[in-house]
């Protein structure tokens, strides 16, 4: 199995696991991590969920600034690095939480707010690059389509020849 995939097997055993350890029922909250920061289960929860937002985000990053240009790439590696703020965002919330049992009245705003940016600049980053293409494309069509129009009417309509004198 890929590495990926013995990852993503050991992060659901990990939280089922951890879900079924005994404590109080976690009802929605608009603000979960400071309503639950200082359960056990809720901790790991959100350091598996800042893993799996950063890695894959911060992978993400470093091709797209590898192997990108312009637009694409300043707009997606700014994104993934707000969503790898974001990943560091949660895991110090929920430790400060924890450790202090400080409720951070600023958590759930900024988490939404640097949720909110990196997922438009990832999305429109990632699909300027999409837009980009489909133009290039587009103008390339139309440029040959001209090209093969006016081929076609320059064989299909000779030239009057020179000699003719009936058109005179």
């Amino acid at each position: 199995m890929p590495l990926l995939g013995c990852a993503a097997v050991l992060s659901a055993v990990v939280l089922r696991t951890v879900m079924w350890l005994p404590g109080l029922d976690l009802p929605p909250s608009n603000d979960f991590l400071n309503a639950y920061g200082g359960d056990v289960r809720v901790v790991v929860y959100q350091l598996v969920f800042a893993a799996w937002l950063g890695l894959p985000l911060g992978a993400l990053g470093t091709f797209v600034f590898r192997f990108q240009r312009g637009l694409v790439r300043w707009c997606t590696v700014t994104g993934c690095l707000a969503g790898v703020g974001w990943a560091i965002w949660k895991v110090a919330g929920v430790a400060v939480r924890f450790i202090t049992g400080d409720a951070i009245p600023l958590q759930s705003p900024v988490s939404v707010a640097t949720a909110m940016t990196a997922l438009a600049l990832v999305v429109g980053g990632l699909l300027s690059g999409q837009v980009r293409d489909a133009v290039r494309r587009a103008r390339e069509n139309r440029t040959y389509a001209l090209a093969r129009r006016a081929d076609d009417e320059r064989h299909c309509n000779p030239a009057p020849d020179s000699t003719d004198t009936s058109a005179a």
